[in-house]
């Protein structure tokens, strides 16, 4: 028994020498890390360096000396208008710039201009031939530049002397987002971002399905039949994530301006407005009994507007899940009693401008109160149903809107009017 224990033993011990030792790894001093500096940085360090008083004094002081030469540019604008400027209204005075930075303050008196006589409708683009299908959707450029889209799958660029049209398969078109370098158009099975110059295919895409789209910067949001709102980002042509809570169609959806990046959506006959907190990874929901919440607009990082199939039009805050104003029926009934469809709203953003439209021939103009919505002016365009509203300032505020001979997702009603349209409103 013993000669077997020895044996296994040196068989042991053949094993542990076999073994190789693991060798010491060298220890290398780290590097210290370089210090990356972004644009905005270098960009400060340049001012500071560039707009110097004194070659000793340090950051901090730079800072503080533009700080206080800010302030007397500020107090210099305050004596032309105000007798007396103290530390008070001075202090308002910044408060409120800042503010404004952030897309917190609505910028009043804007909707006067509207409350006054305005003149009739002039046509911007009217065309047989190249608006022979109904329209879609429409968007405005800073400059004026008209983009439309139609169920034909044409998308067609006005310009000044001549226009670009393009067919883009599957059609129809459902909507167009215009972004700073790209317009984005929806179609049946995928997103196509087109180029701003002649309307070529820069890339596609790929969704199952597509509804309406909203570009904010290099982010593109687009809402889809599997109840999803899918977030996309344009320069890497890529999709990021899906939002997931609404349990019908997402409708319409819009981007908020402001510190961080948030998205609203209303999801349809799930009577539910969603603020999707993409930072944050969070969302808001608000309910509304309504029948179909069917389009959604941003006035600023504070307040947001909705309207409803049933006729309603409500002022939200992003503070607050009850609206904080509704007018309901804001465009009367039709011939059989039945409200009629806010079918398109339209903003101009950080000020108390709105307006909006149906099938009743007419457009609203809404002056934004703290709570209220108030009713200025009505312009009638004619039988028509308004499908797209804009506002653009350059810089005297002008509204385009979008006329169709029928609903843009629809043929309810049949065909209202003759021909399809775009009118612009001073």
């Amino acid at each position: 028994m013993s000669f077997f224990i020895r044996k296994q033993r040196r068989n042991n011990e053949t094993r542990l020498s076999s073994r190789t030792v693991p060798k010491k790894r060298k220890i290398e001093k780290a590097e210290e890390p370089e210090e990356i500096t972004s644009e905005e940085d270098e960009e400060e360090e340049e001012i500071l360096s560039n707009d110097d008083e004194s070659e000793d004094e340090t950051e901090q002081e730079a800072r503080l000396r533009i700080a206080k030469r800010e302030i007397a540019n500020l107090r210099e604008k305050l004596e032309q208008t105000n007798e007396i400027v103290d530390d008070e209204v001075l202090g308002d005075a910044l408060k409120h710039s800042v503010l404004a930075n952030q897309g917190k303050v609505i910028r009043k008196h804007v909707a006067q201009q509207f409350s006054n006589n305005i003149q009739q409708p002039i046509v911007a683009c009217s065309s047989a031939k190249a608006l022979k299908s109904p329209l879609t959707c429409m968007v405005v450029d800073e400059n004026g530049m008209v983009y439309t889209s139609s169920k034909n799958g044409c998308v067609i660029k006005w310009e000044a002397t001549r226009r670009i049209c393009k067919f883009l398969k599957p059609s129809p078109v459902y909507c167009l987002s215009l972004g700073k370098t790209v317009l984005g158009a929806t179609t049946s099975s995928n997103i196509q971002l087109l180029s701003l110059k002649n309307l070529d295919v820069l890339h596609k895409l790929n969704t199952r399905d597509g509804c309406n789209v909203s570009i904010m910067n290099d982010t593109l949001f687009s809402t889809h039949k599997d109840r999803t709102v899918k977030v996309w980002n344009i320069s890497e042509h890529a999709y990021v994530e899906s939002l997931f809570g609404h349990q019908d169609t997402p409708t319409d959806v819009d981007c908020v301006e402001g510190e961080d990046l948030r998205a609203v959506s209303c999801g349809g006959f799930d009577k539910t407005i969603r603020v999707w907190k993409i930072n944050e990874e969070s969302q808001l929901v608000f309910n509304w009994d309504q029948q179909i919440i069917d389009v959604v607009k941003v006035i600023n990082s504070v307040l947001f507007v909705a309207g409803t199939c049933s006729g309603a039009i409500g002022l939200f805050s992003f503070n607050r899940k009850k609206p904080l104003f509704v007018v309901n029926q804001a465009h009367g009934v039709d011939s059989n009693g039945v409200p009629r469809w806010i079918t398109a709203l339209g903003v101009l953003r950080n000020s108390d401008l709105m307006a909006s439209g149906s099938d009743s021939g007419d457009v609203h103009i809404w002056r934004i109160g703290v709570k209220n919505l108030d009713l200025i002016n009505t312009v009638q365009v004619g039988d028509s149903v308004v499908i797209t509203l804009q506002f653009i300032e350059n810089p005297v505020v002008t509204l385009f809107a979008a006329l169709g001979v029928e609903h843009a997702n629809g043929r309810w009603g049949g065909k209202i009017a003759k021909k399809n349209s775009v009118v612009k409103i001073i």
